[in-house]
């Protein structure tokens, strides 16, 4: 605090096992930058100067609310949503730029992966229930990804991933989806 920096550490609805799907945990990461916004002369906080980090699932949102336009809504009733989501920087750790099969099968050139058990409660998909094949799947799998947000006009981002590699389709989902 002396050097003029502050830390909130948040909380966000867990998927729990498909209860809280895409875009719950998001949309919490939004609204957490928002409150500390409204809250900004309480907290003695520069609203201008927010950075988020977090590691896996809070650096996949941190990328999320980089890349994605402004969440505010000027016309609402509820104060704190009228606030700005745009943050200055991002550091994630280990987080997903994209959540999209196709694209990151694509990126690393492969027919398939094994699966994350991460996937399905984040898209509402039950076990063992067949993963949609949609447009409307694939339409939100790719809302659910950073990097389909990305725009020029985006805050720096410093990135940092173990030093793990993915040789093949049977590689563990733990070192492919990070």
């Amino acid at each position: 605090l002396g050097a003029g920096i502050s830390v909130a550490a948040i909380n966000y609805r867990h998927t729990d096992g498909g209860a809280n799907p895409y875009p719950a945990p998001m949309l919490d990461a939004a609204r957490a930058v928002q409150f500390l916004r409204y809250t900004a002369n309480k907290y003695q906080l520069d609203e201008s100067r927010i950075i988020c980090t977090g590691g896996s699932s809070g650096g996949c949102m941190s990328l999320w609310l980089a890349f994605h336009d402004d969440l505010a809504d000027l016309n609402s009733d509820d104060p704190v949503l009228r606030e700005s989501t745009r943050i200055t920087a991002v550091v994630p750790h280990a987080g997903q730029s994209s959540l999209h099969l196709p694209t990151i099968l694509s990126w690393f050139e492969l027919e398939r992966l094994v699966e994350h058990p991460g996937g399905r409660p984040l898209f509402g998909i039950p076990p063992g229930a067949e993963i949609p094949q949609t447009k409307e799947f694939d339409k939100l799998t790719l809302d659910a990804s950073p990097i389909t947000h990305l725009s020029k006009d985006d805050p720096p981002v410093f990135m940092s991933y173990p030093p793990d590699q993915i040789v093949d389709e049977n590689t563990d989902f733990r070192i492919w989806v990070h």
